[in-house]
């Protein structure tokens, strides 16, 4: 496949954190999918539950993801869920974490509340949970160039940024697709 060749807006995961236990609110009301694994390693849709918005949280326990709705348990189930938004929410946030680190090994590293458009993947990895947004790819560059640049970069400046990050992340997701094919003779 070629960039030219992509019908409709790529879509990308952001790793956000990994802990051993994830706090997190949705802001709307959603559809959980719970995935577990088979034995040859695919993703298989247990079950699609609808929930409230309100305060979560997961953690790895017995060797299965466990799901809170504040104190109470839901589900001891599954190794993947998706969260996706009932109705669509535009550029307003769908959900947010709680003690994400930012600023990691500078000056300003320090832990806070982080909003999110797209969809939340809880993930178990061993004893912990990765929490990872998938989110259309422009979603995804309007929030890296408004943390990586100037709010008074020239627009031509900010427009260049957008190219260069765009170009960069479509060259690591077709990155196979776009190598030249070796000719066999």
């Amino acid at each position: 496949m070629k960039v030219n060749e992509i019908k409709e807006e790529p879509r990308i995961d952001v790793g956000v954190v990994t802990s051993k236990e994830i706090a997190f609110c949705l802001h709307k009301a959603a559809f959980l999918e719970v995935y577990r694994s088979t034995k040859a390693k695919k993703l298989i849709c247990e079950d699609k539950i609808l929930l409230p918005e309100g305060e979560y949280s997961a953690k790895v326990e017995n060797g299965r993801l466990s799901l809170y709705y504040g104190v109470q348990t839901l589900l001891q189930a599954g190794h993947r869920y998706r969260f996706v938004a009932l109705e669509e929410t535009g550029q307003e946030a769908f959900f947010s974490l709680h003690e994400v680190r930012i600023g990691i090994d500078f000056h300003w590293d320090r832990t806070q509340e982080q909003c999110f458009v797209g969809e939340l993947h809880l993930q178990m990895d061993e004893n912990s949970v990765i929490a990872i947004n998938r989110l259309p790819l422009e979603d995804y560059l309007l929030s890296v160039i408004a943390s990586e640049m100037s709010a008074h970069a020239g627009l031509e400046l900010l427009r260049a940024h957008a190219i260069i990050s765009r170009s960069w992340l479509l060259a690591q997701g077709l990155g196979k697709h776009l190598q030249p094919q070796a000719k066999t003779t």
